[in-house]
């Protein structure tokens, strides 16, 4: 995955992909993949394979307030904003009272 976020900072989103991928054949339980791989298709403009992405990282970890913030801000930019504000809320929620080590946990990559 580190190899994956270095290539999204480098804007190689399609190598980075291709690293996500790996990971995600290697360890498919790891919803931190699912997360990634959704941010680098977000990226790339495809909405639909980065909600399917988040989505199964929720199916691992469903209480996970960065994918569940990733979700909104997907959905806000293909224009669902009240799927998005259904994700936003509850996922800032999560962030504030129970995992707050999860703040800095952007990478520092953009999700879109």
């Amino acid at each position: 995955e580190a190899r994956g976020i270095t290539l999204m900072l480098m804007k190689k989103t399609d190598e980075a992909l291709e690293s996500f991928n790996k990971a995600i054949e290697l360890a498919p339980d790891d919803p931190d993949a699912f997360l990634h791989r959704a941010r680098a298709q977000a990226l790339k403009g495809d909405s639909k394979a980065a909600l399917d992405d988040v989505n199964q990282a929720l199916k691992i970890e469903p209480d996970n307030a960065v994918v569940l913030l990733l979700r909104a801000r997907i959905q806000q930019q293909a224009g669902n904003t009240k799927e998005a504000l259904a994700d936003a809320i509850p996922g800032a929620e999560v962030l504030i009272h129970v995992e707050p080590e999860h703040k800095a946990e952007t990478s520092g990559v953009p999700i879109a």
